[in-house]
């Protein structure tokens, strides 16, 4: 399956962060970004457009989504966009 990023902007608690998304499609990726985070993110992106960024904007990944909320290692709350506490 086919991995896809996205950030969150300027505006979020975590403006350097992306999460990576595990999906079948670009659409998949999106729906799944709305099921976590509501519209609290910015930016959706192909493996191929993003990668190089990582380093040019000095970005880190914040937690990666394959699925339900029960079947990632997302670090946030969903409903909050706010990192959860351990």
């Amino acid at each position: 399956m086919p991995n896809f990023y996205t950030t969150f902007g300027q505006g979020h608690n975590t403006p350097n962060a992306y999460m990576k998304i595990t999906a079948n499609n670009i659409d998949e990726a999106r729906e799944m970004m709305f099921v976590w985070f509501a519209a609290r993110w910015s930016m959706i992106y192909t493996e191929e457009k993003f990668l190089p960024q990582i380093k040019e904007f000095n970005l880190y990944e914040r937690g990666r989504i394959a699925g339900t909320p029960e079947e990632s290692d997302c670090q946030f709350n969903s409903l909050t966009g706010k990192e959860v506490a351990e």
